[in-house]
């Protein structure tokens, strides 16, 4: 006779569960499950496809980087982004979403709107790399768009690796061509920060990225028993707002063009503005300015805060930066509207039952969490309760 699960053991059994059930796949089922998709959606005529991998990547503090030249701190996913494509006979460019049922075909203006960023995209690898006008595209994809650059940096990799195989081609630094490829597609100055780890395929969690020139190192840490992350996004607006970000990123250039011209001579950049003169920079700067100046520089130098907190595995420290850098964004920047404050509230409440912080990630509603493992389900759990499930994203990563 089989002994009773004793009570105390089942919220954990339950959680094991839960995170066993949002088991990644590996890049070359991926790959499989995009190749598959393109047969199924766009048929069998024409030659065999090919397929790329890219590894999605979270900003834990790294959004800041578009409009300042700092350090980024980045989370590598399991999860990522498929892309399979085949040259057609029709002369147009067809897309099939593992996420839709109906195809998108960029010949038709309605087609086209409904993908604008994927659609400028193969417009400008077609015309620049030299590809076939017809093609046929299927994408497979575990990352949530809320994601924000992220999301767009994972298929950017994935599309131009797999066109390079495609045309059989070696066009240079992938990350590069990705970051200028999106950059154009997008009609903004972006961080290089997105595209250089989208195209790593280590395994280390925690990565720290130059933003000035794309260098990154793994973080590494002794304690084996490091956080888990979740995502969490109840917020209508899931995509990239490029009209704020062109506002963001104005407000930064004449903040520190103003800092240049009232004491701080030679200052081309916020990324040289020492946090120890925060105090004297925010005296000189115009009332207008001093959010944005207070919330790039604190940005920078909660990163280093970060990096120490990994290297001495001490994740309360952790868990407080991450709630640092969330009051910095509702404060001083004008993307913390975005985030559910049902969510936040329910970590600050869930601290004494494993969650450490959270932060948003993406500049769109997207909120990553850290905990011990075992305490995510339930704070996904509690989060959800009063949102329609079509209206929300959540992960465990």
């Amino acid at each position: 006779m089989n002994k009773p699960t004793p009570s105390f053991v089942r919220p954990f059994l339950y959680a094991y569960n839960r995170i066993q059930a949002n088991e990644s796949l590996r890049p070359i089922q991926y790959e499989d499950r995009a190749k598959a998709l393109l047969v199924e959606r766009l048929g069998r005529e024409g030659s065999l496809p090919v397929a790329a991998f890219s590894h999605g990547a979270v900003g834990i503090v790294a959004d800041h980087t578009h409009y300042v030249e700092g350090f980024a701190l980045m989370l590598h996913m399991r999860q990522g982004t498929a892309i399979a494509l085949r040259p057609n006979t029709l002369g147009r460019t067809r897309i099939a979403y593992e996420a839709a049922p109906d195809i998108i075909d960029l010949s038709n203006e309605e087609d086209r709107r409904r993908a604008p960023i994927l659609a400028a995209l193969l417009d400008r690898i077609i015309q620049r790399e030299g590809g076939p006008s017809g093609l046929d595209v299927a994408l497979v994809t575990a990352l949530p768009a809320g994601l924000g650059i992220s999301y767009f940096a994972s298929l950017t990799v994935a599309l131009l690796s797999c066109c390079d195989t495609l045309l059989q081609s070696d066009g240079g630094d992938v990350a590069i061509r990705a970051h200028r490829l999106l950059q154009e597609a997008l009609g903004v100055t972006i961080s290089r920060v997105f595209t250089s780890v989208a195209v790593l395929r280590g395994e280390a969690p925690f990565i720290l990225v130059d933003a000035r020139n794309g260098d990154h190192i793994d973080v590494a840490f002794a304690d084996t028993t490091r956080p888990g992350f979740a995502l969490f996004d109840a917020s209508p607006r899931s995509m990239v707002d490029v009209k704020a970000m062109r506002t963001r990123s104005e407000l930064a250039i004449s903040a520190t063009q103003e800092l240049a011209e009232k004491g701080f001579k030679g200052l081309t950049s916020l990324r040289n503005l020492e946090h120890r003169d925060l105090e004297r920079a925010l005296e000189l700067a115009s009332r207008k300015y001093r959010p944005t100046i207070r919330h790039l520089v604190s940005s920078n130098r909660n990163v280093q805060k970060l990096v120490t907190a990994i290297r001495k595995a001490d994740w309360q420290l952790f868990g407080a930066v991450l709630k640092i850098s969330q009051a910095s964004s509702t404060n001083d920047w004008t993307t913390g509207k975005d985030v559910s404050d049902k969510a936040l509230e329910t970590a600050e409440r869930m601290s004494i039952e494993g969650i450490y912080g959270m932060v948003q990630t993406g500049e769109c509603g997207m909120l990553l969490v850290a905990g011990r493992p075992y305490s995510l389900p339930a704070y996904l759990d509690t989060v959800r309760s009063g949102h329609d499930e079509d209206d929300i994203h959540a992960l465990i990563i």
